[in-house]
């Protein structure tokens, strides 16, 4: 292919020391066809480990390093990395997740190579569980994965994941992350389809992720994903929120139903979690851009 299109991989990284060489040795075996890599950015959030020593210390020639010196949030770090790239695709990476399949990056693209999408998002797996709590927790993902998946053709605000998603140029130069904003991954489906550019989910390109492994880690980002929507209401209004957060109960109950029979205790077990949790986020503020982060959901991916 005579034009390829350019590509800029970027990782908005805080304290991803344990795991941001593996994220970027997965990178370099990335297997291109379509596209022509120029750059990888980190942009390191004030990270207060090793993260930057690690990254400066890889051998790889495209691998660019910005430090801020002052955390301010994932957002703002978004924004940092689009200022430092004028390429035909933006691909966000967060630090903590493990890509086995090293065509990933090309099934990324592919909507916005061929279809003329503005934004895809992959396909996220969860890696192995390691307890009972994680394992609740999985197969509630399954189950909302099925659902999510099945409705309309997975093009939705439910698979829009801020873990690996894919932007063409025409978006990443339109879009402005409001350093305040904590669901971003919601934020940039819901800024693409209130102005009229399109997503489309990358449904061939997974990535593996932890899910927490604690119940004070998953309160955390349970509670501060139910209070984001009220964030979000005020950016594009409520009707539009309800418009686009709508599932039809035809698509989810045969699911829920089919999960019930199958895991009835510990779907039984999530509910009462995820009450608790809605019950929670009307007395705790867990809106901040500068959370906690999730330490069961960091380190090395084990074998």
């Amino acid at each position: 292919m005579k034009n390829k299109l350019t590509l800029t991989i970027g990782i908005p990284a805080y304290n991803e020391e344990a795991n941001i060489s593996t994220l970027i040795n997965s990178i370099k075996e990335q297997k291109l066809v379509t596209a022509l890599l120029r750059e990888v950015i980190v942009y390191s959030d004030a990270s207060s480990d090793g993260t930057i020593d690690v990254v400066t210390r890889m051998k790889m020639k495209s691998l660019r390093v910005v430090s801020g010196k002052k955390r301010m949030g994932k957002s703002y770090a978004m924004n940092q990395i689009i200022k430092h790239t004028t390429s035909d695709i933006l691909i966000l990476l967060d630090g903590d997740i493990l890509i086995r399949d090293n065509q990933m990056v090309e099934k990324l693209i592919e909507p916005i190579r061929v279809r003329h999408a503005d934004l895809t998002s992959a396909r996220v797996k969860e890696f192995w569980t390691n307890t009972k709590f994680e394992e609740i927790l999985k197969i509630s993902m399954l189950l909302k994965k099925d659902i999510f998946e099945s409705y309309n053709e997975g093009n939705n605000i439910y698979t829009c994941h801020g873990r690996a998603r894919g932007f063409s140029k025409k978006l990443y130069k339109s879009i402005s992350f409001n350093k305040n904003i904590v669901a971003e991954d919601a934020y940039a489906y819901l800024y693409t389809v209130y102005n009229k550019f399109t997503y489309i989910f990358a449904k061939n390109a997974n990535i593996h992720y932890r899910l927490p492994g604690t119940f004070k880690d998953h309160q955390k980002q349970s509670v501060r994903f139910i209070q984001s929507y009220k964030q979000l209401a005020r950016e594009f209004g409520k009707s539009f929120i309800a418009q686009e957060t709508k599932l039809p109960k035809s698509v989810a109950l045969p699911f829920v139903f089919r999960y019930f029979l199958k895991y009835p205790l510990t779907l039984f077990l999530y509910i009462s979690i995820l009450i608790y949790m809605r019950v929670r986020s009307l007395f705790v503020n867990e809106m901040t851009i500068k959370w906690q982060v999730s330490e069961s959901t960091k380190g090395v991916f084990a074998k």
